[in-house]
């Protein structure tokens, strides 16, 4: 939005009647990016196994995301400043015996406030629909997830995917993993002669992903080994690594607090801290010593570490830093800003 300017009015000298030199203080009303965040959640026949809390492992993934959603009661959540979306997958055997794969049976579409229907316990059936099963085709189900996606999506906002799942994956293609861990061959695989491991599979569809512009964050739902040559480990940070084009974190919730906390600061990382200006600072210096920039009304200071900056190497955004960062995080805060007469250029 524009700034809007507000005359500054002086008394004038003996004789004046006020300033006639044209000078403006500009008040600032933000644009605050919001972010996109998919939760794909694994529905595989794992899943409703005990994970603690007296809760199976959906019921525990269900909560901790309806926290950060809605909020618990002491905490708001986050649904009125990021556009949450739900999806499930699973399959019955991939292509064996011609069935459709993936299936994906929960479908919520990104939206502000929308904590009422990903908050709804009948999304996730206990038990297993027609068309659903058993399997955890996770490369499938980020490729057909994100070709979904990528028609509805602006480049102004980011797009996350969180993938909370709780096993190795398997494909479409090769419905028991790879190979069969029963009797080490590919009796289970429907695909082409040579089919790919499902484990290079979800990767791939995790750095296609990236390349698209929707990074992926996987959070494994159980207790995972801390040896790095665990499959399953070395597995997730494969996917990790790729779903940001570089060093990934293998988030980990292996209790209901701990799961929580991950998605939490996954969350918390895709919020942004940046303010855009449809002004630019003319004068960073007067801005910073003469500026007044509110959250919910309570002036932050000009700090290169706890309060406000203009942003390094741009003239049109304000960064929040430190606690002030966090609070804009927390929830649907309000920001205001206003700088004096020459601190900005306006048009």
């Amino acid at each position: 939005r524009r700034g809007r300017c507000i005359p500054d009015v002086g008394t004038g000298g003996v004789g004046g009647s006020g300033n006639t030199n044209g000078c403006q203080s500009v008040e600032i009303t933000p644009t605050r990016s919001i972010p996109n965040v998919m939760f794909l959640v694994d529905q595989s026949g794992s899943m409703p196994e005990p994970f603690g809390g007296g809760q199976n492992r959906w019921e525990a993934a269900h909560t901790a995301i309806n926290r950060i959603v809605s909020g618990d009661g002491m905490e708001p959540g986050l649904q009125s400043i990021v556009r949450f979306g739900l999806t499930t997958y699973t399959s019955r055997n991939g292509f064996q015996d011609g069935r459709a794969c993936p299936v994906l049976p929960t479908q919520i579409d990104f939206a502000l406030n929308n904590g009422s229907t990903i908050g709804n316990d009948s999304l996730y059936p206990y038990s297993y629909p027609d068309d659903a099963g058993e399997d955890t085709p996770t490369g499938d189900s980020i490729d057909a997830l994100v070709s979904q996606l990528l028609p509805g999506l602006s480049d102004d906002d980011p797009t996350i995917i969180v993938l909370a799942t709780d096993g190795l994956p398997d494909s479409c293609e090769c419905a028991d993993g790879w190979p069969n861990p029963v009797n080490d061959d590919q009796r289970y695989c429907a695909g082409p002669p040579t089919p790919t491991d499902p484990r290079v599979e979800a990767v791939t569809a995790t750095a296609a992903a990236h390349a698209a512009g929707i990074d992926v964050f996987p959070l494994w739902v159980g207790d995972l080994s801390n040896d790095p040559d665990d499959p399953t480990r070395s597995h997730m940070q494969d996917v990790a690594d790729a779903g940001v084009d570089g060093t990934g974190t293998v988030w980990v919730g292996d209790d209901p607090a701990s799961l929580s906390d991950a998605f939490e600061n996954i969350i918390g990382a895709s919020i942004s801290c940046d303010i855009q200006m449809d002004e630019r600072f003319d004068d960073k210096v007067k801005a910073c010593n003469e500026g007044d920039v509110r959250l919910d009304g309570n002036p932050i200071p000009c700090s290169e570490t706890n309060g406000w900056r203009v942003k390094p190497g741009v003239d049109d955004v304000i960064e929040l830093v430190g606690s002030a960062c966090d609070t804009l995080k927390s929830g649907d805060v309000t920001f205001s800003a206003e700088f004096p007469c020459g601190a900005i250029v306006v048009d």
